[in-house]
């Protein structure tokens, strides 16, 4: 009995000390997900029909439009992204040709 008590101490000292000597070797390196973490604007201001306020968020490498609203706690609620690209697209093409271009 005390054998296999001594031998399950052995092999579980043996395990913490392999664990501790991994950890201080590898790197604890924080990486952003994000090469380019100076390609956002962010713009303070309101939603029509919201009573709080509200953060844009233009994510100039993806050419997204998001934003944050601010609700009545305090807290912050996120808004679907918009694509500027197509946006802009579809209001190029729209109805606002110029008169005399196919």
């Amino acid at each position: 009995m005390k054998s296999t008590v001594l031998w399950a101490l052995i092999a579980l000292n043996a395990m913490l000390a392999t664990t501790f000597v991994l950890r201080m070797i590898k790197p604890n390196a924080a990486y952003a997900q994000n090469n380019r973490p100076g390609d956002y604007i962010m713009l303070p201001g309101t939603a029509i029909g919201q009573s709080g306020a509200m953060i844009y968020i233009i994510d100039q490498s993806s050419q997204q439009l998001s934003g944050m609203i601010v609700n009545q706690k305090g807290g912050l609620e996120n808004v679907k992204p918009i694509d500027l690209q197509h946006a802009f697209s579809n209001a190029e093409g729209g109805a606002a040709k110029k008169p005399g271009k196919k």
